[in-house]
């Protein structure tokens, strides 16, 4: 049998588009058997950080979030009326970002948080700071605000007074977790916010985070708690009790404080 030019190509087309079916699916298939990986691994790593009741309480708030979502926060302050030089870290640089740096932050951004996010924040104002480690990788942001900014969590903008700041959306990456590196990427900031006359600066960590309450604990003080509790997609419920220093907390859709500066209410999780 005598096979022609052009039937020998059709057979090479055919090879060629069943070697590229099979790389896909076995792409696909390489995804499908990371992901119970990775999540096999987060779970491990939250009950070796927080211990077997925390990890049981965040099963059971994911199992319940369709129905009913509940939690709180606390809000921390760093008055900035002293000079305290933080530690010098040698394995890394820590600095203040600019837009410029856009491909080293892609290294160290937290995950859930888009380039166009990013470059949002940037736009309107908002600064980030940053840890680089020696192969200039970025290892951990944390983004600085003068604006009113969401919190999500409660629905709110927390608006920050003349020479005030509120700093958000701190993230390690997994791989650089445990080495202090938040202390020294918070302590620039405080030292670069006092240099620039600033007062006050706050920030705010879920109650479901112990490790975060543990780090905000070391550099700041707590000024204020807010507990939350939404039905399903409905109303949401909020009480919170707080200082006279902390700023206001403002609905999204009237842009108003919602409640006086120095008012307080009972707390939900009393």
């Amino acid at each position: 049998m005598v096979v022609t030019g052009s039937e020998c190509s059709r057979v090479s087309s055919v090879n060629s588009a069943w070697d590229n079916g099979s790389r896909e699916l076995e792409m696909e298939l390489l995804h499908f058997l990371r992901w119970p990986l990775r999540y096999t691994e987060r779970i491990a790593q939250i009950r070796r950080v927080d211990g077997l009741w925390q990890l049981s309480s965040r099963v059971l708030h994911k199992l319940a979030a369709p129905v009913v979502d509940w939690g709180g926060i606390t809000f921390f302050e760093r008055a900035l009326d002293s000079d305290s030089p933080g530690p010098a870290h040698a394995d890394f640089i820590v600095r203040e970002m600019t837009p410029a740096d856009a491909d080293v932050l892609q290294t160290g951004r937290d995950p859930s948080q888009s380039c166009d996010e990013a470059l949002r924040r940037f736009r309107r104002g908002d600064r980030v700071f940053a840890a680089i480690d020696a192969k200039g990788t970025c290892v951990h942001t944390r983004w600085v605000s003068t604006s009113p900014t969401v919190i999500p969590e409660v629905e709110r903008e927390i608006i920050p007074g003349p020479r005030q700041a509120y700093f958000y959306n701190g993230y390690t990456r997994p791989d650089s977790r445990g080495r202090g590196i938040d202390g020294f990427v918070r302590n620039l900031i405080f030292a670069t916010l006092r240099a620039e006359g600033f007062t006050a600066v706050y920030s705010y960590v879920r109650s479901d985070n112990p490790a975060g309450l543990r780090a905000a604990s070391r550099w700041q003080r707590p000024v204020g708690h807010v507990s939350y509790l939404r039905l399903g997609r409905g109303r949401l419920f909020v009480s919170r009790t707080r200082q006279s220093t902390f700023p206001p907390l403002a609905k999204r859709s009237t842009g108003r404080a919602d409640l006086p500066e120095a008012e307080t209410r009972p707390n939900l999780a009393a």
